[in-house]
């Protein structure tokens, strides 16, 4: 595997990169399966986390050994990355493949940041910590 060696940005301090230029992003091929997640949303969900990320696509490119336009393509679905490149993906945004795939976890290293915490806490706390996250969802 290839190291991953995030490159300085000057948007390292302030993300104030731009969200992709259209919420409805245009289909190139509806048919295509990259993972058991089609292409299009595929490319939204790796732009979405490269973005929670303040890192260019072309930054993220060159980063894992890529051409500079590679993730770019990726995200416009014009491109599929291949079983290497996306572990490689992965381990950029220093999150497992299985998170990349959890649509529903906006920031999976946070995520697994917090999880990582509760582990280090007793049983009984642990319990506790539960019983308030609960309470808070049913006041949602």
């Amino acid at each position: 595997m290839r190291a991953v060696v995030p490159l300085y940005s000057p948007n390292a301090r302030k993300c104030r990169l731009k969200p992709p230029a259209s919420a409805t992003p245009v289909v190139y091929n509806t048919c295509e399966v990259v993972f058991g997640m089609d292409l299009v949303n595929f490319g939204l969900r790796l732009a979405k986390l490269r973005n929670a990320k303040c890192v260019s696509a072309r930054d993220m490119s060159i980063s894992i050994g890529m051409s500079p336009n590679y993730i770019n393509k990726i995200e416009r679905g014009k491109s599929r990355p291949s079983m290497d490149a996306f572990f490689d993906i992965c381990d950029y945004l220093s999150i497992s493949q299985k998170d990349f795939f959890d649509e529903e976890n906006g920031d999976p290293k946070k995520f697994g940041e917090y999880v990582a915490d509760l582990m280090l806490l007793d049983n009984a706390t642990q319990t506790h910590i539960a019983g308030i996250v609960r309470e808070l969802g049913k006041n949602r």
